[in-house]
């Protein structure tokens, strides 16, 4: 048997060649690209998303002693103000209390057994008023 003869023409030699040469390695190195910049951008995208949650942690954190903070100032200024408020009611418990006469004069009971200020001072004063569900004095 005879071997054919193959012939092959000029364009598809240089066909042949540059799909060898030139066309597979471009398409090689596109891939390796496209893959090394799908790459970097999820591992910069995970980087920046811990560095983010760091910070915002940090900030809380920050945040958070600073009202805590300021609510253990608020706390303890309530408190020095109520030890002052029950000192001053023990007081004013312990001593008797003294009524001028035109202090007296303003005061009255009604029929139903209500004490009540009928009139103010001349200066503004405080007014009274006493439920006569249970009458003074009684237990």
């Amino acid at each position: 048997m005879a071997k054919q003869k193959r012939t092959l023409y000029l364009n598809r030699w240089v066909w042949y060649s540059f799909l060898r040469t030139a066309f597979i390695p471009l398409i090689l190195v596109e891939l390796v690209f496209i893959f090394i910049y799908f790459g970097t951008f999820n591992w910069s995208k995970i980087e920046i998303s811990k560095m983010l949650k760091n910070e915002v942690d940090e900030e809380l954190t920050q945040m958070s002693f600073v009202k805590s903070s300021g609510i253990d100032q608020q706390l303890e200024n309530i408190s020095f103000i109520t030890d002052m408020y029950a000192r001053q009611t023990a007081s004013a418990l312990e001593s008797e209390a003294e009524l001028s006469e035109a202090d007296a004069r303003r005061l009255a009971y009604s029929d139903n057994g209500i004490y009540y200020t009928t009139s103010d001072t001349k200066k503004g004063g405080a007014a009274v008023f006493y439920s006569g569900i249970f009458k003074i004095g009684e237990q």
